[in-house]
């Protein structure tokens, strides 16, 4: 081993020989924006800002990397029915990693579209921030990004109404299915996981998820109110306050029927190099002629009541869910049980059948139900999406002038989902991805808990064919299929098989393949750490199957088949994200690109 104290020494001594040089390269620095030109359209839940005309020609070079889109989103609960009460400021909280308002992006440069969309690419992006995230990024960015991660020890199930067991007697206070939303993070440890086995009811081993609580902390401040109680803050001021500093502000409604029970108004700061790993490689352009297209989440998740022997105050369960754009519910909902922040607020509809009783909406600007352009224009500085591209006046331009074309090289994205392909313990699958792409890198397979069929006789929730991930009491996409277990697993690419047996994929092979992502020096190096999933975590409910298949791609097209064997009693869809080389010539003086693969 080397002598760690001759190291230091020697580096001590070197930097008594050397001199301090001043290092000068810009003269000026400046950040422009660029608007949306949805024209005060956003129903759709496409946004388009094109920089090309609006920044064309300005003073210094735009580096992308650094460039961050603001958008003004909002989330809006509605109740169908007259209820207790109004919601609260915790309400409703954000899913862990704001990029996950976002389903995809189309990205245009000199004319020519780089990136198609890719459905599910939030769920890319949510692998990108596990493996090359760290804790100490979790805190100096975690309430900017609401990327305070979830715990799994607190997931729950229940299941939904049904023919042989009739659902669960007790009420769904945590709503149907898995959820993953109690905030009660004071609650004594649970003494079993499991009730009793004919309703299928799930006690979590922990009665808060921390992470959850962390972001509704982070929603800040409610309008017309004095929030934490602040000498510097009072209930008059409150609107102008947020508006003018670009807060998120929260307005209370009321219980009555058919009216809003409070609207989340929240300027989101989005990154482009957390929304695609293209902007990591484009640092410095003199004419950016780049368009971004993308495609929010946007919709509407109806939450019923239960019916029978089922409702009763304080009760909720998965109803419908209509999304505008995309296929993710961005957002999670409090738990209605005791000592949770929404005890108390839902009423009982005394249906004998299940009967909807509340909406939450999401969305930008108006494309969020229930959201009038009066109320943006109160409570957001702005009413409109925008780019914000930082701007370099550099002392010498020589480099770029004489060397106009740069070639990067990037990872971009396939992402195809596969319903009801092992929906039963030990049922085998093959998976047979649609694309033949080149140069690929990496696969991962993601497990998430089918919901087309039954489980003991009782649908999984209130309704079939709602996936985990758009629904309010989960906190998918961050995590998967709680307990999901895959194996004789195996990624033949080509016609290579990567492993030359089928495994049966644990977590050791998991940090094997993980580790060298995105990590220094591909993980050898300890010092400084990165990724956000242990091996309890990895075991409960992040079970990302994560393989490096780069040794075995070629520069031509190939086909991918994953193989393996369920090994848990739930059936399971699976999200497949395959990670491929691509690259781009750029002309950083003209922007143009003239060659791209």
């Amino acid at each position: 081993m080397t002598d760690s104290t001759q190291i230091g020494d020697k580096f001590l001594f070197e930097s008594a020989e050397q001199t301090d040089t001043e290092n000068l390269y810009s003269k000026g620095k400046s950040i422009a924006y660029a608007i949306d030109l949805n024209q005060g359209g956003y129903t759709s839940g496409q946004i388009i800002i094109d920089l090309t005309n609006q920044l064309s020609g300005g003073a210094g070079a735009a580096s992308l990397r650094d460039a961050y889109v603001v958008v003004p989103y909002c989330v809006n609960m509605q109740g169908l029915v007259a209820q207790t009460k109004s919601a609260n400021l915790m309400s409703i909280g954000y899913k862990c990693g704001l990029w996950n308002i976002v389903d995809r992006v189309q990205v245009e440069m000199g004319g020519k579209t780089i990136i198609t969309p890719q459905n599910y690419l939030n769920m890319a992006n949510n692998v990108r921030a596990m493996t090359d995230w760290s804790y100490d990024d979790v805190q100096k960015w975690g309430a900017n990004s609401m990327l305070y991660p979830d715990d799994v020890n607190s997931i729950g199930f229940q299941l939904g109404t049904g023919t042989a067991a009739g659902g669960s007697t007790t009420a769904f206070n945590n709503g149907d299915g898995w959820y993953n939303n109690t905030t009660n993070i004071y609650s004594t440890l649970a003494p079993t996981l499991y009730t009793t086995p004919t309703t299928g009811q799930v006690t979590p081993l922990v009665g808060g998820n921390f992470g959850f609580t962390k972001r509704l902390l982070a929603n800040s401040n409610s309008s017309g109110g004095n929030t934490f109680g602040w000498l510097s803050n009072t209930a008059a001021n409150s609107a102008a306050i947020n508006a003018s500093s670009g807060k998120s502000t929260f307005v209370p409604g009321t219980n009555a029927g058919s009216a809003s029970m409070g609207t989340w108004y929240t300027m989101v700061k989005l990154r482009l190099i957390d929304l695609h790993p293209i902007f990591r490689e484009l640092d410095l352009s003199q004419n950016p002629k780049l368009k971004i297209t993308l495609f929010m989440n946007t919709g509407t998740v109806t939450m019923n009541q239960g019916s029978t022997t089922n409702n009763a105050v304080n009760q909720m369960q998965v109803g419908t869910v209509s999304l505008t754009q995309g296929n993710t519910c961005p957002v999670m909902i409090s738990s209605l049980a005791s000592s949770n922040v929404n005890n108390g607020i839902i009423a009982n509809t005394n249906g004998s059948t299940p009967a909807a009783s509340f909406n939450v909406s999401f969305g930008v600007l108006t494309g969020c139900a229930n959201v009038t352009a009066a109320n943006c224009g109160t409570y957001f500085p702005f009413t409109t999406t925008r780019l914000y591209v930082p701007f370099y006046d550099l002392i010498d331009q020589s480099a770029l002038i004489e060397r106009p074309l740069k070639t990067h090289h990037y990872i971009d994205y396939f992402t195809q989902i596969y319903r009801g392909q092992a929906n039963t313990y030990n049922s085998n699958f093959q998976l047979q991805l649609s694309a033949n792409l080149k140069n690929l890198r990496s696969v991962c397979l993601i497990p998430f808990q089918n919901t087309s069929g039954t489980v003991t006789g009782n649908t999984v929730y209130g309704v079939n064919n709602v996936d985990t991930f758009a629904t309010l009491q989960d906190s998918a996409p961050w995590t998967c299929c709680p307990g999901a277990s895959i194996t004789n697993f195996n990624v033949m690419v080509g016609n290579t098989w990567l492993y030359n047996n089928q495994i049966n994929y644990t977590y050791q092979q998991f940090i094997d393949e993980f580790s060298k992502f995105n990590a220094l020096n591909g993980g050898l190096t300890h010092y400084l750490s990165n990724g956000l999933i242990d091996e309890y975590k990895w075991s409960m409910a992040q079970s990302f199957y994560l393989t490096d298949v780069s040794r075995i791609a070629q520069d031509v097209p190939q086909a991918v088949l994953i193989q393996g064997t369920n090994n848990c009693n739930s059936g399971l869809d699976f999200v497949v994200i395959l990670g491929y080389e691509r690259s781009i010539t750029e002309n950083r003086i003209t922007g143009e690109i003239p060659e791209y693969t």
